[in-house]
């Protein structure tokens, strides 16, 4: 189920850079899904709560696909893929974005790009 949520949101990446700028996700947008705690959501709301979680996770997982081979936003990051799990990458943009506020207002993709390259920052 869940690798079904990661591709929905590897779609959506996709889906977003050959649209306009007005059909991007923001980071407005994306924190209150990343935000979504299943495990502290009553019974009926849980199911929306894990696909809002899901979700999030699938956009960052597709961010980070992108981040391997080049940059995103004129941000890079390199990110150790045999030691760190979505869930980790879910956990520092979702940080990210309740920290810094101020940026919410940028694209999904650019919030996601920075707050893995600070969190992977590239060796020169």
């Amino acid at each position: 189920m869940w690798n079904a949520m990661y591709l929905a949101g590897i779609f959506v990446v996709a889906a977003a850079s050959s649209s306009s700028a007005e059909h991007y996700i923001s980071g407005n947008d994306l924190y209150p899904l990343c935000s979504a705690t299943p495990e502290n959501v009553p019974g009926e709301q849980q199911a929306n709560a894990s696909t809002q979680w899901g979700f999030c996770r699938g956009y960052v997982a597709g961010v980070a696909d992108i981040l391997e081979n080049r940059e995103v936003a004129g941000y890079k990051a390199c990110i150790p893929t045999t030691t760190v799990e979505v869930g980790q990458l879910g956990d520092i943009v979702t940080s990210f974005l309740r920290d810094h506020a101020e940026e919410r207002n940028r694209t999904g993709a650019s919030i996601v790009a920075l707050a893995l390259s600070k969190a992977f920052p590239c060796k020169q």
